[in-house]
């Protein structure tokens, strides 16, 4: 339910908006209007009003806190507001201020009259003729086999209004000012912990003998430790973004670690869709130990804290943005100790001595089943993601591991496989946690202690149906227990032997050229696809393989052996390379070392390809649509993969349909003249100084931008613990953190044109598609204003 104070509208609008699965139109609509006719009825509760005005406070006094780094953009916009609209132009805090007064001056009987007028479309519909208030509106987007019609709707309502009227009964809903109570913490972490005991959790072997680990502040103020429950934990303090933090919890094991039918790791992979699936179970879940739902759900709005568990094809993040103060009373914890009760609940281990743990719910894993299901198709429904569905699938040779997960395929996953593929993921030695925010160092490891160094280290789970490659660690029942539930996809492999990478069949990825198909065939390298739409469109796309973010091919090779660079590596440039990496005393600066040394850092393919995107971008964009007038917009993209091997480029361009071939051609003749031929050395169009200047200010100017938000310092420190991204490892010389800028800046056109040569740009090394809508019959095209545009969805890719 959505309520807007529209200055242009020049009133409230109200609307209650919600998405279902079309065959259950009737049963979700009565549900929500039950609740908004019962709120508009009954009204609000006093200890319900007493949780909404402590949330409205916290969230003022969180604004004004923010007051002095609010954009001027953004001031601006609320000043020319308020001009417009005779409104009164305060200051943050003058603003809190004013909220305060109102608050206080704000009685239950008040907000029950404006519950009843926001809800009185509703709760008075078949009342007395011209006096019973009526929608403005009802919009309903339906597919046409449903039948959804306007006597249908209207006589749906009709008799929803005679179902009488039932107060809920909220005596039962009683939210708790913390999920952990000290009485069921494990005996010692059951109170705020001393200095010594904090130092106590942490694992000092491991940090002492670690480069880059320890209590030490390093690049920006960032700390990496390691707490003996093996749990990972990274943590920036900074007043970037006041009284507010943000939390990454990530565990490596994304979709591409889900079971290929046909592929290599089909007998021993979690089945197809598990792990996707199971991260959504988590999302539209959330009963931790004894509480429910609905009690963990309200616990988070009263702390303000938003959830979100996205499912990539090489990890599981779960996000939290939250605020660090006590923004639900005094009695209550804080935002930042709540947010640690909950992750410890959701990688503990499930004990019968120790209840506290995420439930796993039947009800969760139906709507986690229609949700996903119906996001996937809406993306491969609309035109753009059509088309991109249709070119990944090329690439991949169909390996669903990597494209749109189908209907049939989730229907085959059961709640004990979608646990069975998660539980283990999230067991203490394979997780990795990062915050960046407003708080203290000594609170921030007190609550990591406390909350995640009391965590069982033993795994959750031995099924010996996991994940393991038997190629690379043998037979699973040979190992012992506590090695053998470690063998997991994207698990720490260093339990079993610290220098055994994770399988191959996990690491490759299948993105592969479109060399020796044949005309005809099941896959092709010259696509058009055909979206079924009354607007004539057109989407375009040009496509090929590329390394990974750290310059690896599929096949493992890095990006300077198959160019040659590290032939011409002496010894003294290897030892220069290693000093300036490991960043020992006297060491030479980058700007000091060789070129063959500069190019042997781990930092230097992230950058070069980086600086690539940038180009070809604003070259693209200057030549199909500035120069040639074909497009209103055409971009270049390469994927970031860390851990999987090799990747993906990705040209994309809008056209009308009668436009699309010639922007298409205009888009692969751009890259081609930019590539140098192979023989000659020459470019028709080659990279100029100018171009890699302005790139390099783009990506500066971006960084600087993002080192003041939360989330992109989480981002950054991500993966400086996981072994399987050993390019990022702390002591490895790729500190983005540290040497981003400097090495963005040492890029050369020569260091272009060399990642250019690793991208498969060629006549008979890319893939095209051109995919359209619109109806070539007019008669048989729906009118204008029906059309089936699809909104495209941004989670998966």
């Amino acid at each position: 339910f959505n309520m807007l104070d529209s200055a242009r509208e020049a009133c409230a609008v109200c609307s209650l908006d919600m998405m279902c699965d079309p065959s259950r139109w009737s049963m979700a609509l009565q549900t929500a209007l039950r609740e908004l006719r019962a709120l508009s009825t009954f009204g609000v509760t006093e200890d319900e009003m007493g949780r909404y005005v402590q949330a409205l406070l916290a969230d003022s006094e969180q604004l004004a806190a923010q007051g002095d780094t609010v954009a001027n953009n953004d001031q601006l916009s609320y000043m020319m507001e308020s001009i417009a609209c005779g409104h009164t132009f305060m200051s943050a805090e003058q603003a809190h201020s004013m909220t305060l007064t109102a608050l206080d001056a704000l009685t239950l009987e008040d907000v029950n009259v404006a519950a009843r007028q926001l809800g009185a479309h509703v709760s008075d519909w078949g009342g007395t003729s011209g006096e019973s208030p009526r929608p403005s509106a009802f919009i309903a987007c339906v597919p046409k086999d449903v039948g959804l019609a306007e006597d249908k709707l209207l006589s749906f309502m009709d008799g929803f209004a005679q179902i009488p009227v039932e107060e809920p009964d909220l005596s039962q809903l009683k939210v708790p000012p913390s999920l952990l109570p000290a009485e069921i913490m494990p005996v010692g972490f059951d109170h705020v912990l001393s200095k010594e005991e904090v130092a106590a959790c942490f694992d000092d072997a491991i940090e002492s003998s670690t480069p880059g680990l320890g209590p030490v502040p390093g690049p920006g103020g960032t700390r990496l430790r390691r707490l003996k429950s093996g749990v990972r934990f990274n943590y920036r303090s900074s007043q970037d973004e006041p009284q507010r933090a943000f939390l990454r919890l990530s565990v490596p094991g994304g979709r591409a670690a889900e079971a290929d039918p046909n592929g290599p790791n089909s007998e021993w992979g979690p089945g197809l869709g598990s792990i996707a699936l199971g991260a959504r179970t988590m999302q539209e879940g959330g009963a931790l130990g004894g509480l429910s739902r609905t009690q963990v759900e309200l616990f988070c709005v009263d702390q303000l804290i938003m959830v979100e568990i996205i499912t990539d094809e090489e990890f599981v993040h779960f996000n939290f943005a939250f605020p660090t103060n006590k923004v639900a009373g005094e009695a209550s914890v804080s935002g930042i100790e709540a947010v640690f009760q909950i992750v410890r609940q959701l990688i503990a281990a499930p004990h019968p001595e120790d209840p506290a743990g995420f439930v796993w719910e039947q009800d969760a894993m139906e709507r986690a089943f229609v949700g996903l299901s119906q996001q996937q198709e809406q993306e491969i429904s609309s035109l753009e993601g059509a088309a991109c569905e249709a070119v990944i699938r090329q690439m991949v040779r169909g390996d669903p591991r990597f494209t749109a997960l189908k209907g049939p395929a989730l229907e085959k996953v059961s709640l004990n496989q979608a646990s069975d593929a998660l539980t283990p993921l999230l067991s203490p030695q394979r997780v990795e946690i990062s915050i960046s925010g407003d708080f203290s160092e000594d609170a921030v490891e007190e609550f990591a202690a406390r909350y995640l160094g009391s965590l069982d280290k033993s795994p959750g789970r031995t099924d010996d149906k996991m994940l393991a490659s038997k190629d690379a660690f043998g037979d699973l029942k040979s190992l012992p227990v506590e090695q053998r539930a470690t063998v997991v996809s994207g698990a720490d492999p260093e339990a079993i032997v610290e220098s055994v990478e994770l399988p191959a069949e996990l690491l490759a990825c299948p993105f592969v050229g479109p060399q020796g198909l044949q005309p005809g065939g099941e896959f092709l390298q010259h696509l058009n696809v055909k979206v079924p739409d009354s607007d004539a469109r057109a989407i375009a796309h040009v496509a090929g393989t590329a390394p990974n973010r750290w310059g690896k091919m599929n096949d493992g090779t890095d990006l300077r052996d198959l160019l040659g660079l590290n032939v011409d590596m002496t010894p003294e440039d290897l030892e220069a390379a290693r000093a300036h990496s490991m960043k020992e005393s006297g060491a030479p600066s980058l700007a000091q070392l060789s070129e063959a040394a500069r190019r042997a850092q781990p930092l230097w393919p992230a950058a070069t390809l980086a600086l690539v995107q940038e180009v070809l971008n604003r070259r693209l964009f200057s030549v199909v649509r500035e120069r040639k007038q074909l497009t209103y917009d055409a971009n270049f993209q390469l994927t970031a993969f860390d851990r999987l091997n090799g990747g993906w480029w990705l040209v994309t361009v809008t056209a009308s349909p009668a436009k699309a071939p010639a922007a298409l051609q205009a888009c692969v003749d751009t890259l081609l003249d930019v590539k140098a031929d192979p023989v000659s050395g020459y470019a028709n169009s080659p990279l100029t100084n100018d171009n890699l200047r302005a790139a390099q200010r783009v990506l500066n100017n971006k960084h600087a931008a993002e080192l003041n938000t939360n989330k992109y310092w989480t981002e950054l420190m991500t993966g400086t613990q996981l072994p399987c991204v050993p390019a990022k490892a702390p002591g490895s010389g790729a500190d983005c953190l540290r040497d981003w800028i400097s090495t963005i800046n040492a890029v050369t056109l020569a260091d272009l044109s060399l990642a250019l040569r690793a991208l498969e740009i060629g006549p008979e090394t890319m893939y095209t598609c051109i995919a359209s809508s619109g109806s070539t019959n007019a008669a048989d095209a729906p009118s204008a204003d029906l059309h089936g545009h699809t909104m495209p969805s941004l989670m998966r890719r």
